[in-house]
């Protein structure tokens, strides 16, 4: 298959660590809105949306467009549950007023190494 024809998600190839031990931390429930800020390949809002069901909300936010892309394409089935931005971690508490979220119930800060970034560089 080339690079053209291959998703998003297929380009962004990344496995999700510590998701459980991250979702047990944060304790998501229904109706909950949660930040995450950087969703890479969109695991840990996956798992931040299946257990905040039926209306949990997330704001993703990456500096990557590879990987939006890819959370966009892995997260499509949530519908308006999930929002996600172009922008920083630093720029979060701008982000989260700019799209009417001035609160949430909890934030997954990603400092880790993005691996298909490294793949990439």
């Amino acid at each position: 298959m080339t690079p053209e024809a291959r998703t998003n998600a297929e380009l962004f190839s990344h496995v999700t660590v510590m998701l459980e031990e991250t979702l047990r931390s944060i304790r998501p429930r229904a109706g909950g809105v949660y930040a995450d800020a950087t969703p890479g390949g969109g695991g840990h809002a996956e798992g931040l949306l299946e257990r905040s069901a039926p209306d949990g909300r997330v704001i993703g936010v990456d500096r990557d467009e590879a990987a939006l892309g890819a959370a966009r394409e892995r997260l499509s089935r949530f519908g308006d549950r999930v929002t996600l931005v172009h922008g920083a971690f630093a720029e979060l508490r701008s982000i989260l007023d700019g799209v009417g979220t001035p609160r949430v119930d909890g934030v997954i800060p990603d400092l880790g190494v993005n691996s298909p970034q490294l793949d990439r560089a």
